[in-house]
């Protein structure tokens, strides 16, 4: 993969909430628009011969009261349909994270998910060995002189990297460590569309948020030789080397990326995308590595 094939290794999610268009329509055929206020869209009556009485001064109160929820209300619609491309993604995922995580299985999976985190940059990797080495993406750690490498219960460690695969955004960084949490590879990166998977990362700046997915088929990349898998869940910022799980609880591949889906009449769908375990296997066959795991065990 040539240096200008390199657009797709920054994180960029652009999934976001919708406004509730159909009631901003509503509104706007009710009442007059800023543009709108002209003389000729108002009436006028004779005051001539007009009675005025005293308005009672707690009824002034009420009524600027009302004038002024009135005004708040508007600036409000007017607010939320000029901020709406900067709205933060929709956060529900966060409380199923936190009922995921009361299974134990699951639980000893987050616990070998590590924060990557450098000036200015920050992702996530996973620990495949006792004594420390961690996968990540490629453009994570691109040149990256100091690597800080977070475990559960922040216990961190300075990170060097071993080995690099730009051409499938893959690195494997190195620490010395003993007796850390782990997980294992599967054999190969078997699936079946519709297959469910768990992903574990740090999204949005938070820490091992666990995520269910479902797997919707595979995208060929401008400038790769094989398909990266297509995973529909919610893959955001800092999710980038997130390892993905299947149901035995093996890495099966790891997010690098994703993609927006606009639909016309429905909410924006975010596509995560990963690379299949078994393109690291075959970068790693001459080198000295952990044995592949067997997914039928």
């Amino acid at each position: 993969m040539t240096e200008k094939d390199d657009y797709w290794q920054e994180v960029t999610p652009k999934h976001r909430d919708q406004l509730d268009l159909e009631l901003i329509k509503q509104l706007n055929e009710q009442y007059l628009l800023a543009d709108d206020f002209s003389p000729d869209n108002f009436s006028y009556e004779d005051t001539e011969n007009t009675e005025y009485t005293t308005i009672p001064e707690h009824r002034k109160n009420w009524i600027k009261l009302i004038g002024f929820v009135t005004v708040l209300i508007f600036t409000a619609f007017m607010l939320a349909n000029w901020l709406e491309p900067f709205r933060l993604p929709s956060i529900d995922f966060i409380g199923k994270s936190l009922e995921l995580a009361q299974n134990q299985e699951i639980k000893d999976l987050q616990q070998a998910v590590v924060a990557i985190n450098l000036p200015g940059r920050r992702g996530t990797g996973f620990n495949i060995d006792s004594s420390g080495l961690i996968i990540t993406n490629y453009h994570v750690v691109k040149d990256g002189s100091a690597i800080e490498v977070v475990f559960f219960q922040d216990k961190i460690f300075v990170g060097k990297i071993i080995h690099v695969f730009p051409e499938i955004d893959l690195a494997i960084i190195n620490i010395q460590g003993e007796n850390l949490p782990f997980v294992e590879l599967a054999n190969e990166s078997l699936f079946n569309i519709g297959d469910l998977v768990l992903i574990i990362g740090n999204p949005l700046g938070l820490s091992r948020v666990i995520k269910e997915g479902e797997i919707i088929g595979e995208h060929l990349l401008r400038g790769w030789d094989e398909p990266v898998l297509m995973i529909r869940g919610p893959i955001y910022s800092g999710s980038s080397g997130s390892p993905v799980f299947n149901e035995a609880g093996r890495v099966v591949a790891i997010i690098f990326a994703s993609l927006t889906i606009q639909r016309e009449n429905a909410p924006d769908e975010l596509i995560g995308l990963a690379v299949p375990i078994n393109k690291l296997a075959e970068q790693l066959q001459p080198k000295s590595f952990p044995p592949m795991m067997d997914t039928n065990h």
